[in-house]
């Protein structure tokens, strides 16, 4: 069975703003009813929905995209 993914989720201070941000890049409209709280993108099947969350920041995990528990960040430079 093939695999496909369902929502990208963005955990931020402003969601309505970085929704917007989003939406102009990508020429996707916001849904109605979105709020500093809450604001997803919905596109036609088969892109996955995006979802802009508000999260207060908690130590060191305020703002960020991890994409499951198979996300493995990785050094930007790797030393020689």
């Amino acid at each position: 069975m093939p695999h496909s993914l369902g929502m990208i989720e963005f955990s931020c201070h402003d969601a309505e703003t970085l929704a917007r941000f989003w939406s102009h890049l990508l020429g996707l409209p916001v849904d109605d009813g979105a709020s500093p709280e809450y604001a997803p993108l919905t596109p036609e099947e088969p892109l996955p929905k995006w979802l802009f969350v508000r999260r207060d920041p908690v130590g060191d995990t305020g703002s960020r995209l991890c994409p499951g528990e198979w996300c493995n960040p990785r050094p930007a430079v790797t030393p020689v």
